[in-house]
């Protein structure tokens, strides 16, 4: 009967058309509307049978390359399924555990459907693989739905020595990823200096090495959640947030319950952006942030997380880079300009244990200017310093410390006002500003609360300004729980107090513990 589907039960059987059957699917009068495929391996293998059309190639658009599941070429016919708004398994691609395609199959397939205009993809779990180009996702307000699907890194991929492109980038708005496994595969991807292998270097660590390394999955689009997603390993940055490819600010990104391991540069980045909140995470290992929020940022929520670092358990192929180079804090909060400022970041009831003395240098760090930074009811464990405020706010920062405990540190809180030549917004530099710390549980071997650093060529120059200190219970030596160690060099001309409106109220030491 005329306009009939001609039916197949495999993807092997569409592709062994016939001749005749090829030509019954061509015309303005063709035989068949269509192939109906009822399974991709076997029959009944996919959710529903799908149709495939044939492409009129004399006379409609080449739809593109043979992806395996929208596209199949069959000599030079093609046929073509759309998948716009639909549900995409991807046993429709072929994917299902014992079947592995090459990395440039892998490409073409994982990039047609997250760049179909589907409404989500389901992944099969027991699937793993591998890539050597990064996957764009341009697919707005798409679900994909990983259930432990590996993406990897193919081994010697270069993508390693491409700044610009991550594993995954995200650039269309709406869109959810969960349940996914990236793996950058850093042992099998470095470039070559002579007969050593460099997996990831920054500029300047190792004479002959420009920068090696990519981020693993960049946010660049709005109201995107990523959900229990796991990092294992980044030759640079594991997840970050950053502006849109029209260098706009994207704003309303959620990064919850992910597990982020050995990073070589920053865990989680988030800059350029609005309202973004990194609760909930494991992150494990690295040698220099695991939370970095900086650069022209509003209204951030960092929650929850539980970050451990042992620099022992850092991967061979980081050896020849001098890991005290790197600054090992491991919740940052600073701006690199006066101008794209940081401002209102919460930071609170996350857990932060160090696994010695060396391997967090501070749980907290606050620098360059941020302002209204909340750090709240967080543990800190075994840092150097459980939080380092440090170039604090010309024009008046707020900062409020409260609710924390901090165990097993050399200092408990650090306030360092370090300066050089420093006049911002018309503005004379008084240094931490506006600062409230109360109600800590601090626990140090040397100084609980120390103020040090060089000032040098600075005017009228106030290391604390109206800081208040109340209610903290101090557990260290007892001659030792404040230290003041300000050195002032150069032209230091003007007012320099070391001390302007502090307060200490009801500071309570327990006991002698050292």
């Amino acid at each position: 009967m005329a306009n009939q589907f001609l039916v197949k039960e495999t993807m092997a059987a569409m592709r062994n058309l016939s001749a005749s059957e090829i030509d019954g699917l061509k015309g303005n009068n063709p035989v068949y509307a269509g192939v109906q495929l009822l399974g991709y391996y076997e029959k009944g293998d996919t959710p529903a049978p799908i149709i495939y059309h044939y492409v009129d190639l004399q006379n409609e658009p080449d739809p593109g390359t043979d992806d395996g599941g929208s596209i199949i070429e069959i000599g030079n016919n093609k046929l073509r399924h759309d998948f716009k708004g639909a549900d995409i398994y991807d046993i429709y691609f072929g994917y299902k555990t014992g079947v592995f395609f090459t990395k440039e199959q892998n490409n073409l397939k994982l990039n047609s459907m997250y760049n179909s205009d589907a409404n989500s993809i389901v992944h099969s779990p027991g699937v793993e693989a591998d890539i050597s180009e990064s996957l764009i996702i341009d697919n707005e307000n798409l679900k994909i739905e990983g259930n432990g699907f590996v993406i990897r890194q193919a081994d010697n991929s270069s993508l390693i020595t491409y700044t610009d492109r991550p594993l995954i980038d995200i650039i269309s708005n709406g869109v959810m990823i969960e349940d996914l496994v990236l793996d950058d595969n850093i042992q099998n991807n470095f470039v070559m200096l002579g007969a050593n292998k460099i997996h990831a270097a920054n500029p300047g660590d190792i004479p002959g090495v420009t920068r090696t390394g990519h981020d693993v999955l960049v946010i660049r689009a709005n109201n995107v959640v990523v959900r229990r997603v796991v990092v294992e390993g980044a030759s640079w940055t594991g997840i970050k947030v950053t502006y849109d490819p029209n260098n706009v600010e994207v704003n309303n990104v959620i990064i919850e319950d992910c597990v982020v391991n050995q990073t070589f540069r920053d865990s989680i980045s988030i800059m350029h952006c609005r309202n973004v909140k990194v609760r909930n995470n494991k992150i494990n290992n690295g040698i220099h942030h695991q939370i970095h929020v900086y650069t022209n940022t509003l209204n951030t929520e960092v929650s929850g997380n539980h970050c451990f670092n042992n620099l022992t358990d850092i991967f061979h192929w980081y050896t020849g880079i001098n890991l005290e180079n790197y600054e090992r804090g491991c919740i940052i909060v600073d701006h690199v300009s006066y101008d794209k400022k940081t401002v209102n970041t919460v930071i609170s009831n996350n857990i932060v244990i160090s696994n010695s003395l060396s391997d967090f240098k501070a749980g907290v760090v606050t620098q360059g200017y941020p302002e209204n930074v909340s750090i709240k009811n967080n543990l800190f464990i075994r840092c150097t310093r459980g939080l380092f405020i440090a170039r604090g706010n010309p024009v008046g920062d707020i900062c409020t410390i409260t609710g924390n405990t901090i165990l097993g540190s050399v200092n408990g809180v650090h306030f360092w006002p370090a300066a050089s030549g420093g006049n911002y917004g018309g503005k004379t530099t008084p240094q931490q500003s506006r600062t409230v710390l109360s109600a800590n549980n601090i626990e140090s071997s040397d100084i609980a609360i120390r103020v040090s650093g060089s000032v040098e060529n600075v005017q009228n120059f106030y290391s604390l300004y109206n800081v208040l200190l109340e209610g903290n219970t101090i557990n260290g030596k007892p001659d030792l729980t404040l230290s003041q160690e300000l050195n002032f060099s150069g032209n230091a001309l003007g007012t320099h107090k070391i001390i302007l409106d502090l307060q200490i109220k009801s500071a309570v030491l327990v006991k002698q513990l050292f």
